[in-house]
């Protein structure tokens, strides 16, 4: 009778601890990485750890005085491998700071125009893409939460250099909704809505206050770094008239041409020099003429 219980009981011993090898097996081969399988693996460890005491205890703690030993290493094998939180996939690194799609309204404006780039910051660290970058900022504002954007501008190879700040814009579409449909015109008791149209953009606008060429660059910069764009180039123009236009052109125009006569009247009675005299094809700046005309 008596070796019959010793064997029921080695048996426990033994299936008890095979079971126990089996889970941590399968627990250092990241089988159990679902974190569902998390409370299923303590409940396994638990019922091993119950069974291989209940051998032990059934065995009359004196013909295998060993089972106390074998239970609690099974018992912390168990506690080291499965109470441990589940192996998650390890994330991607954050794509680098870059600048792409650059895109310039033209490549010659007027002088004193607007020059506008259009582009995409990827890769930013910035949770608030409406502050700046500020690694010390005052009391009260978030430190490295922001991300700065400009536009470097020189007209004499970076001798000089102009710096404009960039903006985030956001297209949207405008309706008015009356009695549930749009509607155009709006009535006075209609409801205004505004729907955003694509996905928002970065813009820099520039104006040249003089001719030749200019160069530009893309400036960013967030708590991930600095990182600018290739360089790129655009020549301001004038636009060329003839005095005989003048007598053509609204209020603006007809300005112009009195500063223009009396500059020629006074030329031709001794009164000025011809450094001073504007030319009877004078040039003026395109941006003059889109102001009433």
């Amino acid at each position: 009778m008596k070796a019959q219980q010793r064997s029921k009981t080695l048996w426990l011993l033994l299936s008890s601890s095979a079971l126990s090898l089996v889970i941590l097996f399968l627990s250092q081969g990241k089988v159990f990485t679902h974190p569902l399988s998390f409370p299923l693996r303590v409940g396994i460890a638990c019922s091993m750890v119950t069974g291989s005491l209940v051998a032990w205890a059934l065995s009359g703690r004196r013909i295998f005085p060993w089972g106390a030993g074998l239970s609690g290493l099974i018992f912390i094998s168990i506690l080291t491998v499965n109470l441990a939180p589940p192996t998650l996939p390890a994330r991607a690194a954050p794509a680098a700071l870059r600048i792409s799609g650059i895109q310039a309204n033209a490549s010659s404006v007027g002088l004193y125009e607007k020059f506008e780039l259009t582009f995409s910051v990827e890769g930013s660290v910035a949770t608030n893409p409406y502050f700046p970058y500020d690694p010390s900022p005052p009391n009260g504002v978030p430190a490295r939460v922001g991300i700065t954007v400009e536009g470097l501008f020189t007209p004499d190879n970076w001798q000089t250099v102009l710096i404009q700040p960039g903006f985030l814009y956001q297209a949207y579409e405008r309706r008015c909704i009356f009695d549930g449909r749009p509607v155009d015109p709006c009535p006075p008791n209609g409801e205004e809505w505004l729907y955003p149209q694509g996905n928002p953009v970065w813009k820099v606008r520039f104006a040249p206050q003089q001719l030749g060429t200019w160069r530009y660059r893309l400036r960013v910069t967030d708590a991930s770094g600095t990182v600018e764009s290739q360089e790129g180039t655009f020549v301001p123009q004038l636009c060329h008239t003839t005095m005989a236009s003048f007598a053509l052109a609204s209020a603006t125009r007809a300005t112009l041409n009195t500063l223009t006569a009396r500059r020629l009247s006074a030329l031709a009675t001794g009164r000025g020099s011809a450094a001073g005299a504007l030319p009877m094809t004078p040039m003026i700046p395109c941006g003059v003429w889109s102001v009433g005309g």
